[in-house]
């Protein structure tokens, strides 16, 4: 499978039969939607953008696992999105299309096409609507030419740890947060910026803008805070979403001309007493106007930055902080986390985003509208009018142009970018969504200065007409409250001790069940909460229930939905008893506590979910498992071979399938899968992605007389399944099948 040219988004395996969604850039274009067909009249597709027709995706393919491919193709290749939803919204309608959408990327638009890309280490989120299909191939551009220019240093927040003597930075003890920019990208069209020449005669209409745009990235984080110290006021307990431009963002800003200039209009001949000239100038902002906003009251503003106005000619360099509270367990002075540790607020960490200021020719003017609305207006305070900028009376006829532009500083044409900070807070009981309203407006404008001859003695000046318009980019984010992420904890999985590499997770109906480890999962992930309770991160409304270890039930206060941790063993609250499971079966019970079996163990560690960096416990599996012990069980089917659990006991006449799954964090050089034991001569053939066939082409083969077989596959594909034939070149038994990663 080649890495650039052919993307796997998911493939349902096991089965040969199961179908694959994959992206390939010269495949048969009717999987084009019609609106992604007509832009694509008008532009050709870089081969750096790949297309995902959304309506293709299946639900079960609507995973943290899939998200994680996308976002890693992403980051590490530059790699742009298109992901486009008209036909998923007219099959399923607006709603179950942006349930869909908030199960794979956790957060939803009201645009119906999406362009994700990367922006300092995160994902940057491009919405537009296919209405505009002039617009597809300017945003593409402004994302290519961001991903081809040197990568700039990755921002992180400034997050210390006040309570503490040492300063807390690194991510691995930082509170959990979902992060990500949003791009604003508004063309200012030549129609929009289009004047009349004169006002005093018929010269026609001008372009009076140069390249203008409104370009803005905002940076968005969601978290948790919870309560800090015994009386709850050091730290807010809320659900937390920050909205900044800040110095690690803001984009390009708005730009309206890369200079000033005029245009002179002259009457044809000089009169007497009257006009003789006039001029028009290029436009530039009267103000700037930023308004961010809440559109239910589920949520409500906490702290802006700046939280006042801020005279003109102001410069300077702010932090605007954020005061978190955060779990940390007993191994947090030797510099790790603990997975076994309850949520609660024991340790204060402030969190830090630095703002700059250059007001120049403005004030900044800041206002509520309400509890759930903040507005920043940059005004011009400094020569606000248009007559503040004339020179005045010359002697004689004058013809010179009477507006000194020095006055206008170049904030007011040329990539304005603005810094604010604004922190919205909701409860921590709150559920269902808000969305989020980000405007951005620009108030252009052209000035038309004109000459008064007054008998051939003087020249009089005077402003005789001020055009305006008004110019807006206006984007929204729908947020979840019922976001795992909002519970304040880092998700950890619970593997069973009497088995080398299995997990509890989730199904889509709630039931539990056991499969192979896999820090991705969001089915395996839980939250430790405060109350001790296993919350699923993929539906944060169910629990472990000792009375119901088959199924995951509503959360609530009863005992048996609480949990204790006593060395390597989850003893339930409601009987003392502990979390044990059938080695035959794998079925979960509450077994005795003064066992000390190993299916009476429980070990736990922290995933991957809301890209955590694994940590280095000692209690997580590596991502390399070097194997060290011997696992077997019988098999006469086909069925997924696990590195490290040799299969036994394999005989047949024909053939034999299986499969192996390659982690998507392997870290480890090769992949080996061998044969030997039993009698007769069974042969190895392997390929990536496919079914193998002994009497067709295949990856890799071993054909050795018996059944001594071993392939070493250098390098294996990160994610990949790799399909396995055991053929019987004659008849085989007793044969024992492993693989090892």
């Amino acid at each position: 499978m080649k890495k650039f040219n052919k993307f796997m988004l998911c493939c349902a395996l096991g089965s040969l039969a199961s179908t694959c969604f994959s992206y390939n850039n010269s495949y048969n274009q009717h999987n084009y939607s019609p609106s992604a067909t007509l832009i694509l009249q008008n532009t050709t597709l870089n081969n750096q953008v790949k297309y995902i027709n959304f309506s293709s995706i299946t639900e079960e393919k609507l995973d943290y696992k899939n998200f994680k491919i996308i976002e890693n193709d992403i980051l590490e290749n530059n790699t742009i999105y298109w992901i486009d939803f008209t036909q998923s919204i007219s099959q399923n309608g607006e709603h179950l299309n942006h349930e869909k959408v908030k199960k794979l990327f956790g957060i939803v638009y009201q645009e119906d096409m999406l362009l994700i890309s990367s922006y300092k280490g995160k994902l940057l989120y491009t919405p537009f609507n296919s209405a505009n299909s002039t617009l597809f191939s300017q945003l593409t551009n402004q994302l290519l030419n961001n991903s081809h220019s040197s990568r700039k240093r990755v921002a992180r927040d400034v997050t210390t740890n006040t309570s503490k003597e040492s300063t807390v930075s690194d991510d691995k003890k930082a509170p959990p947060n979902v992060s990500f920019y949003i791009n604003v990208f508004r063309p200012i069209t030549d129609e929009e910026c289009t004047f009349k020449r004169s006002h005093l005669w018929d010269r026609g209409n001008e372009v009076f803008c140069d390249n203008a745009n409104i370009s803005l990235v905002y940076r968005i984080t969601w978290q948790r805070s919870l309560k800090y110290s015994a009386s709850g006021l050091d730290t807010p307990d809320a659900k937390i979403v920050r909205i900044s431009l800040d110095e690690q963002s803001a984009g390009v800003g708005i730009h309206l001309n890369d200079k000033l200039s005029h245009r002179e209009n002259f009457k044809g001949s000089t009169p007497a007493v009257g006009y003789m000239l006039d001029w028009s100038t290029d436009v530039y902002a009267n103000f700037y106007h930023f308004n961010v906003k809440a559109l239910n009251d589920k949520a409500s503003i906490l702290k802006t930055t700046p939280n006042s106005n801020i005279n003109a000619d102001y410069t300077n360099r702010l932090i605007s902080t954020l005061q978190l509270g955060a779990t940390a367990g007993p191994e947090f002075e030797s510099g790790k986390l603990s997975p076994k540790v309850k949520l609660e607020g024991s340790l204060q960490y402030t969190q830090s985003r630095w703002l700059s200021f250059k007001t120049q020719d403005y004030v900044i003017i800041k206002s509520n509208p309400s509890p759930r609305e903040v507005i920043f207006k940059w005004e011009r305070e400094q020569y606000p009018t248009a007559r503040s900028l004339l020179s005045g009376i010359k002697p004689g006829v004058n013809r010179s142009y009477p507006l000194d532009l020095s006055k206008i500083r170049p904030i007011s044409y040329a990539n304005f970018t603005p810094n604010f900070d604004v922190i919205f807070m909701a409860s921590p009981s709150s559920t269902g969504t808000t969305t989020f309203q980000l405007t951005a407006s620009v108030n252009m404008h052209a000035v038309y200065p004109n000459a008064w001859n007054n008998m051939y003695t003087y020249t009089t000046y005077d402003i005789g007409r001020v055009d305006a318009k008004i110019i807006t980019a206006k984007k929204s984010f729908e947020v979840d409250w019922d976001h795992p992420v909002f519970l304040g904890g880092y998700p950890v999985n619970l593997q069973l001790a009497g088995f080398n590499n299995t997990c509890i997770a989730m199904d889509t109906a709630g039931f539990v069940q056991t499969k192979q480890c896999d820090l991705d999962s969001t089915a395996q992930s839980f939250i430790f909460d405060s109350l001790g309770r296993y919350v699923s991160t993929s539906n944060t409304s169910l629990c472990l229930d000792g009375h119901s270890l088959h199924r995951l039930i509503t959360c609530d206060s009863r005992l048996s939905q609480r949990w204790t941790w006593k060395d390597k063993q989850l003893v339930n609250n409601a009987n003392d008893k502990v979390l044990s499971h059938n080695i035959s079966t794998k079925e979960l019970y509450l077994g005795s506590n003064s066992s000390s079996s190993s299916n009476s163990k429980t070990i736990t560690a922290f995933t991957n979910v809301f890209s955590l960096k694994p940590q280095n416990q000692t209690s997580q599996p590596t991502p390399s498992t070097y194997c060290n012990e011997s696992f077997s069980r019988n098999t006469s089917s086909s069925y997924e071979l696990v590195p490290c659990e040799p299969v036994k006991n394999l005989s047949s006449t024909g053939y034999q399938s299986f499969f192996v799954q390659v982690p998507y964090d392997y870290k480890g050089n090769q992949l080996e899968v061998s044969l030997h034991g039993g009698s007769g001569n069974a042969d190895l053939y392997i390929n990536n992605g496919s079914w193998p066939w002994h009497d067709h082409p295949t990856d890799y083969k071993s054909t050795n007389a018996g059944n001594h077989e071993q392939i070493i596959i250098p390098t294996p594909e990160k994610g990949a399944t790799y399909y396995i034939e055991v053929h019987a070149n004659t008849s085989y038994e007793g044969v024992l099948i492993e693989a090892r990663l």
